[in-house]
């Protein structure tokens, strides 16, 4: 054989040995370090929260947990639904109000919470109750003073119109089907002690015929405290729906209500209270 020969396939062989040895270190250090496979896993986005209006913002669901789940579980199980806990029910232990912020169906993230039997005894949809539009007043007769009847009557104007209270048969009504008022007032026409909350749609506490009637908290009762909302100036009361301190209604229901109870009597004006 060529002794040039020799040499080139000896050149040959110790390369492709040296190669053999460094393919069998790489492998080697790969056992030794797996491969982060990571990269080749597909990437998950948090998902982020729907665009919404003011009133689509409300709370979907009231969540009842069960007790000695803590308020730091059900945040990060809110979280991982990506929902958002409102507010704690403090008149309710364990009761949270949770806010889907996918905007999912409330019957559907209600269903969603009430599975885990595990940590909730029940959860249901917060849905809203909306009044119908209030009608235009109708004409009514002015109630005639000079009527006679048993007792004293209020010269309110409308106060003919009130049957529940004095029933003549008017309007085609039952004569007496009324919780004889005028007779209860011949014994009392109420006291200032008493008060009574209206949960309705607010109160016009500005209206003539209710602000002589109308509650003011009094200094020695403190204002009212949240965790969530801090102390909260209720001198008339608290409006819900907006998380503020001015109660005024913008409905008229609520004032309509709080009419019956406590407008003010034998003023000449509009209707008489109860009390």
């Amino acid at each position: 054989m060529n002794r040039n020969n020799i040499w080139i396939h000896l050149c040959l062989a110790v390369l492709l040995i040296t190669m053999a040895a460094v393919w069998g270190q790489i492998r080697r250090w790969e056992s030794a370090y797996p491969k982060d496979r990571s990269a080749d896993r597909p990437k998950q986005t948090k998902p982020i929260s729907v665009k919404r209006s003011v009133e689509d913002r409300e709370p979907e669901v009231f969540v009842k947990f069960k007790s000695g789940v803590t308020g730091d579980q059900i945040r990060k199980l809110a979280m991982k639904n990506n929902d958002s806990v409102e507010d704690a029910i403090e008149a309710v232990s364990g009761l949270y109000s949770i806010d889907d912020l996918d905007n999912a169906d409330a019957t559907a993230v209600a269903e969603q919470y009430a599975s885990m039997r595990d940590l909730v005894v029940y959860a249901e949809p917060n849905f809203k109750v909306q009044l119908d539009p209030k009608e235009s007043a109708k004409a009514v007769q002015p109630y005639d003073p000079t009527e006679p009847v048993d007792g004293k009557t209020p010269n309110d104007p409308y106060f003919n119109e009130q049957w529940a209270l004095h029933n003549s048969g008017q309007e085609g009504g039952k004569a007496n089907a009324d919780l004889s008022a005028i007779r209860a007032w011949s014994r009392t026409t109420g006291s200032s002690k008493v008060v009574i909350a209206v949960l309705d749609t607010g109160v016009d506490y500005t209206h003539k015929d209710l602000a002589p009637n109308m509650w003011f908290r009094p200094d020695n009762v403190p204002q009212y405290k949240d965790d969530d909302l801090g102390i909260v100036n209720d001198g008339h009361g608290f409006n819900a729906v907006d998380n503020m301190n001015d109660p005024m209604d913008e409905n008229g229901h609520g004032t309509h209500c709080a009419g019956i109870i406590g407008a003010k009597g034998d003023n000449d004006e509009g209707i008489a209270g109860i009390n």
